[in-house]
């Protein structure tokens, strides 16, 4: 029978290091996933990712068991990503860069217009405060439950009900903006 990952915490809490492998083994990818759609960029989604584990290893002690291992986590990862947006926004206003992508090779039509519509996905992510981007990646993107969100965002449950509709609102005006069209579909 496989350990709950909340098990492997205790385990790693009392010295086992090959549980918190397991729990990154189990992880990683989720990590990972969640730190790319918040920063849309892949290098540093890594590093919060790593230094979200990074955290886990050097505190072991601050997870408490009242919560999910994965709300513990996203959690973790919420609050670094957040972090690294504000410093971005910091950095940006103080040194006034404009970034410039190089073209990638031109890719076959249909995946164009799946490219486009996934670059319009993020596009229109972006627009969205870092709650509402969050709270949306955490339901959409990883399926995780309104009271796991809750845990994660340190909201009521129906405050994240709530918040992730208004998300999914903003999430349509700002897609529709970015050159979407209806995201109704109509």
């Amino acid at each position: 029978m496989e350990l709950t990952d909340e098990a492997l915490m205790r385990r790693f809490q009392h010295g086992d290091r090959s549980a918190f492998a397991a729990l990154v083994g189990r992880h990683r990818l989720h990590a990972l996933h969640f730190c790319l759609r918040m920063l849309h960029d892949p290098d540093m989604a890594e590093d919060m990712a790593q230094e979200g584990f990074a955290r886990i290893l050097q505190h072991p002690e601050r997870f408490t068991g009242r919560a999910r291992f994965t709300s513990y986590l996203f959690a973790i990862l919420k609050n670094l990503c957040i972090d690294e947006l504000r410093w971005r926004t910091r950095w940006r206003r103080s040194q006034e860069i404009c970034e410039t992508d190089s073209p990638d090779p031109a890719p076959l039509p249909d995946e164009q217009v799946a490219q486009a519509e996934r670059h319009l996905v993020h596009t229109a992510l972006g627009q969205l405060s870092s709650d509402f981007r969050a709270a949306l990646i955490l339901r959409e993107f990883h399926g995780l439950p309104y009271e796991e969100i809750a845990d994660v965002m340190g909201w009521s449950e129906s405050k994240t009900r709530v918040t992730i509709y208004r998300a999914r609102l903003a999430l349509g005006r700002a897609y529709t903006a970015a050159g979407g069209g209806d995201a109704d579909g109509a």
